[in-house]
């Protein structure tokens, strides 16, 4: 019974550690699991240079960047559509979005934000990302396909 009740406990911990914690995760860095206040998450977030490396098919430039406000409005610069909508239509779609959206924070046990990406009147596209600290930075997880595959982008509060 005893091996029982590890082996299932090993199970769980594992599924929670390949959803929020990406496998090429910076050291020293920890997912966020008690909700930060708006404030310090406010500023501009831009890719960490292994991203660049690592997604230069999507087209992830060194000014994409997303700026959080503090009346919950998301600006975004330089963001591939590739990144953020699979479909097949923008499969191949090396298009750069510019514009405003909105973000907010989702607490599922650890620390998400929902980002709201308006691309016209007609459309917008919303996505999760988990949130994570080093030191005093705040860091966000981009998860663009299977996170046990490093299929993450890293966006790093500036």
């Amino acid at each position: 019974m005893m091996k029982i009740m590890i082996a299932l406990i090993f199970i769980v911990f594992s599924i929670y550690s390949c959803k929020v914690s990406p496998s090429r995760s910076r050291k020293n860095s920890t997912t966020v699991t008690i909700r930060p206040a708006d404030d310090e998450l406010i500023g501009v977030y831009k890719p960490d240079a292994a991203t660049l490396e690592n997604f230069r098919r999507y087209n992830i430039q060194n000014n994409s960047t997303f700026r959080l406000t503090k009346d919950g409005s998301l600006e975004y610069r330089q963001i591939p559509i590739s990144i953020l909508d699979f479909t097949e239509e923008r499969k191949n779609n090396n298009t750069l979005l510019n514009g405003l959206g909105e973000w907010k924070i989702s607490d599922k046990g650890y620390i998400e934000l929902e980002l709201t990406f308006t691309l016209d009147e007609n459309n917008t596209l919303n996505t999760d990302m988990v949130l994570t600290k080093q030191f005093d930075k705040y860091i966000i997880y981009y998860y663009l396909g299977d996170p046990n595959k490093d299929s993450v982008a890293v966006f790093i509060q500036q």
